[in-house]
């Protein structure tokens, strides 16, 4: 197994599957079965002569065990000042490892350009074939230019566009929401596509249906002192038992929509669709959405990336069901559905007394098939516990169950399940799947009465989702240190205006059914492939400035340092069970309750999480780390976990939509404007008031120079307003527009941003990485213009450890000497050292074992001082530098790259 399928995200186990026998007797299929040959090898490729000068070498690394047949294959790539200019990019070929031509490769787009007009970010899209595992090498390079080939067509017609990829013609309408009216699969290979070959006929529908009664009182928990209050009682959980006997249905059919083209290429062409969900009988509008419909050359599947903001009253508005339903043409009478695709792998003893790290490998889904009669029901459906923030504890059972109903029967379960549900006759089928199901449970796909639905939130269950606040108002004093067992801040927050994405598959397969085939594209379809250069060249790029890419042989300490602390939320995520549509991507900040927060004895094993300090949020700034290692290592996983956190903190944890049409305005921006802001850090995503550290500001502009996600352009123009009106509560982030600006291709923006010129601060560090940041990268972007150096120097001169790194740039940047003997300081000041090692190696003894290390031996055998594994948890957030208890400590571990470029090696 290669060493990047053991750095995948990590799952939890595949336990519990009962044996495939329906309880009518009939004879289950499960096992996943070798992919068919059908298809016939690719042709030769057209030898191309590359011009000398100019070569990048970009890998496409197969990260899940999945195999991929001309899969998609999207991604930004960094290019130096002056490289590349417009005209170049219709010159620019990309080549195979046999130095042929790679058809399928579209003119790239420039998401990004330096201030003399070059690309700074270039999106590559093209179409691979990379065995499970594996890799493929490409070059990009300049050559002689061929006529287009074949690819995806868009027809834009009076009433609607059509999409034509060469082996799927679709219908998308103009006038009202319909989603897909017409799809139809070239079955015979023809070209052309008969009547008979229209597989939906019918358009479809997306809906959401509000409870007609709450589910109870709003789930406040406890408020009793935490010695004496046991797990699970910190309220606030936004799954609940529906109370309520009806629900009424909003229609995206009925309700206000729009449509556009967002970005049109022959391998990869997206729309974008906007509008409102409407109740014809009353007319209200609830639940604003937007998607964002992605069409690929020669594939006959679309991926529907979809977001919902909640606009009315979490008071008053309950949603029971949210789903896209899609018609399908043929009488279907087979059915499958994907289960558990991991298994273990060899266990590794990382330190004697602990446990083996036993790691997880990925492979083909265990596959529940079986056949479906004339007007049969089947789904899967995935609904896990909700996460305890209050003495939770190893030892609780957090895996994600799911069940697969064949006509209202249970006919299978067991947990961690790929969720894909496909239907077919023999000739023609329908497959769905949502990335990461049941990471984002609840979730459910069901097959009924002629359609397949995808449930956002499901029908099966009888949950509700309750965003109400725990209790309406803050009821532990932010004054009483020591004291209060809910340390909290006025104003409170609400979840008005919270968002959630989601990405859908809906894939439309010609011939017999091949559940393998439909595993492999489902199980890709959560981790699409990327083009990737090598970190040498992202780094002498020069986007993020003068720093290396990954040295271990000057730095093994250091590396190993950065490995372990981006590595840690992920492991505790997968070891605590912090999953759910809401939770997703987040991180609960504490490992036990902290001396200077609560005056209890420490919860040796537990994590003791409620109140004010909750998820992690954007406070740690923990995004534009992991974007910024990504680049440095090559590494998915580091792109993997970035992409997981940034989605889940640009959309949830900020608000999108301003006032309730059927409640009062939230009060938690003390009256401003609450439209981009960010939530404070609390127990629930919106508990806490609006904030400016809360907005993921840097991260979201590397995220969209990585991707090209038009969400990204969405949310850094709220942000933006947001961040540049005046009166706004903890704003620390006036200079990250300038960054933002660059993204959004606004100088307008970029002048109002260089306009503020704000005062260098610390803010727990806060407005050191998002207004330093901020204006580090404009200095980078501008080439050092002399005013924008002037400020940076200010800021560089502020004697704080939080502005180490604004040090190094400009040593790097200028070789003066000046920062060289602070620089020194920093970088001791900033690594844990002998004395924190000392300190805090005595809590080793008392930490738990019962758990399942999550960490790769080739990484971090033994943590970097040889301490046991679970001491890190109070290294990072408890130690005196740490990334916990310090007035700097997000930037503490963020920076040490940009000090690492001017250090010889490790202090």
């Amino acid at each position: 197994m290669s060493r990047l399928t053991l750095l995948l995200l990590l799952l939890s186990g595949c336990e519990g599957v009962l044996a495939p026998v329906a309880p009518d007797g009939r004879v289950l299929r499960d096992d996943a079965g070798p992919l068919t040959d059908a298809e016939p090898p690719p042709p030769p490729t057209e030898p191309v002569d590359c011009s000398p000068g100019f070569a990048v070498p970009i890998e496409v690394a197969e990260p899940v065990n999945a195999e991929r047949r001309q899969a998609p294959v999207s991604g930004g790539v960094p290019f130096a000042r002056g490289e590349l200019f417009e005209d170049d990019l219709d010159l620019l070929t990309l080549v195979d490892a046999s130095g042929g031509r790679v058809a399928s490769f579209q003119r790239p787009v420039a998401l990004g350009r330096w201030d003399d007009g070059s690309v700074k970010w270039l999106l590559l899209d093209f179409s691979a074939d990379v065995p499970a595992g594996g890799a493929r090498a490409f070059t990009l390079c300049f050559a002689e230019t061929r006529p287009a080939s074949d690819g995806v067509v868009v027809t834009e017609e009076a009433d609607a566009f059509v999409i034509d990829t060469g082996a799927m013609r679709a219908v998308l309408p103009k006038d009202r929401f319909a989603l897909l009216s017409e799809v139809s699969v070239d079955l015979d290979g023809d070209g052309a596509y008969a009547d008979d070959e229209r597989v939906v006929r019918a358009a479809s529908e997306m809906f959401i249906d509000l409870d007609d009664a709450m589910p109870g009182p709003r789930d406040e928990g406890a408020f009793e002192h935490p010695r004496d209050a046991g797990p699970g009682v910190e309220g606030g959980s936004w799954m609940r038992a529906s109370a309520a006997a009806t629900a009424t249905r909003h229609l995206a059919s009925a309700g206000d929509y729009e449509v556009s083209v967002f970005r049109a290429g022959r391998a990869h062409t997206v729309f974008r669709l906007a509008g409102w969900h409407r109740d014809p009988a009353s007319g209200r509008d609830f639940g604003r959405y937007t998607i964002y419909l992605h069409f690929y050359a020669g594939l006959s599947h679309v991926r529907v990336s979809h977001t919902w903001i909640m606009t009315g009253d979490p008071e008053r508005d309950f949603v029971r069901r949210m789903g896209i339903e899609v018609p399908f043409a043929a009488s279907v009478d087979r059915w499958a559905v994907g289960g558990p695709f991991e298994g273990e792998g060899e266990p590794v003893r990382l330190v004697e007394g602990e446990p083996p790290y036993v790691p997880r490998v990925p492979g083909p889904s265990a596959i529940h098939a079986g056949a479906l009669g004339a007007g049969g029901a089947v789904d899967v459906t995935a609904i896990g516990p909700m996460p305890y923030h209050h003495m939770a504890s190893l030892e609780r059972d957090t895996r994600v169950p799911y069940a697969v109903r064949l006509d209202g029967e249970r006919v299978q379960e067991g947990f961690a399940a790929a969720g894909w549900l496909d239907v077919s006759d023999g000739r023609v089928g329908v497959a769905a799947a949502v990335a990461d199901f049941w990471r984002v449970h609840p979730k459910q796909v069901a097959w009924r009465d002629g359609a397949m639905t995808v449930y956002l939130w499901p029908d099966e269950g009888g949950q509700t989702l309750d965003l109400r606040r725990r209790y309406p108002e803050a009821r532990g004093a932010a004054g009483e240190w020591g004291h209060a067992a809910r340390r909290e801040f006025d104003p409170v927050g609400s979840a008005v205006g919270l968002a959630v994405t989601t990405d859908v598959m809906l894939q439309f397969h010609a011939g017999d059914h091949e559940a393998a085939r439909v595993d492999a594209v489902a199980r890709g379809f959560s981790d699409p492939l990327r083009p990737a250069a090598s970190p040498e060249h992202n780094m002498a790029s020069g986007v993020l400035g003068p720093i290396p890419p990954r040295d271990e042989s000057s730095f093994a300490r250091t590396e190993r340092y950065l490995d372990l602390t981006m590595a840690w939320p992920l492991r505790s995520a997968e070891e605590w069970g912090w999953h759910g549509w809401l939770d997703h991507g987040d991180h609960l900040i504490e490992y036990e309750t902290m001396s200077w927060e609560l005056d209890v004895d420490p919860n040796w094993g537990t994590y003791s999480n409620w109140g004010y300090a909750g998820w992690m949020q954007e406070a740690y700034r923990l995004g534009p780390a992991l974007f910024v290692q990504y680049l440095r290592t090559g590494r998915y996983r580091d792109f993997r976990q970035g992409d997981v956190w940034l989605r889940h903190h640009r959309d949830v944890d900020c608000v999108h939509w301003d006032t309730p049409d059927n409640g009062p305005r939230p009060g938690d921006n003390r009256g401003s404007p609450r439209l981009g802001a960010g939530h404070r850090h609390d127990q629930q995503h919106w508990g806490g008031y609006l904030a400016g550290y809360g907005i993921p500001t840097i991260a979201t502009a590397h995220h969209y120079f990585l991707t090209g996600d038009g969400r990204d352009l969405e949310a850094m123009r709220a942000y933006s307003e947001w961040i540049l009106e005046d009166a706004r509560i903890e704003n620390h982030g006036r200079y990250s527009v300038l960054y933002m600006g660059e993204a959004l291709d606004d100088p307008t923006l970029i002048e109002r941003a260089w306009a503020a010129d704000v005062s260098p601060g610390v803010g727990f560090g806060r407005i050191v990485y998002d207004s330093g940041m901020g204006l580090m990268l404009h200095d980078v972007q501008t080439g050092g213009a002399p005013e924008v150096r002037a400020r940076l120097r200010r800021w560089a001169s502020e004697e704080d450890e939080a502005f180490a790194y604004l040090r190094a740039y400009l040593e790097a940047s200028e070789g003066t000497g000046e920062h060289v003997e602070a620089i020194a300081r920093d970088f001791a000041t900033l690594f844990p050292d002998e004395d924190v090692r000392t300190r805090y190696f005595g809590w080793a003894p008392r930490a738990p074992t019962g758990f399942r290390d999550a960490f790769s031996p080739d990484i971090m055998p033994d943590g970097p001082f040889g301490w046991p594994i679970r001491s890190i948890e109070h290294l990072i957030f408890d130690a005196g530098r740490g990334l916990g208890n310090n007035p700097s400590r997000q930037v503490f571990v963020a920076q040490l790259p940009w000090l690492m470029a001017v250090t010889p090696g490790d202090p």
